[in-house]
């Protein structure tokens, strides 16, 4: 992803084919996409696949130190970060 000069939707749009090429690569159902933002604190949720808006909503921002949902090959749901630790 370019340098100053670049126009930043040329940037955004090749994030977009780079995150959809990706998504139907691997054979994902749904696909999110996370940005750090400028505060160093938040993930804001940038691009998505496979799910509506309305149903990401409670994960549109997550904290950096929040834990999160980790993919396993048996299907269940793992959690990882501090919280998962305490488990």
């Amino acid at each position: 992803m370019g340098g100053s000069s670049t126009d930043p939707a040329t940037e955004y749009d090749e994030l977009d084919t780079a995150f959809a090429e990706t998504v139907r690569q691997i054979g994902a159902s749904i696909g999110a996409l996370y940005l750090l933002e400028p505060d160093g604190q938040v993930l804001g949720l940038t691009l998505l696949s496979g799910a509506t808006a309305e149903l990401a909503a409670p994960w549109a921002k997550v904290a950096v130190a929040a834990p999160a949902p980790w993919p396993t090959p048996s299907a269940r749901t793992a959690w990882c970060g501090w919280a998962a630790r305490r488990r």
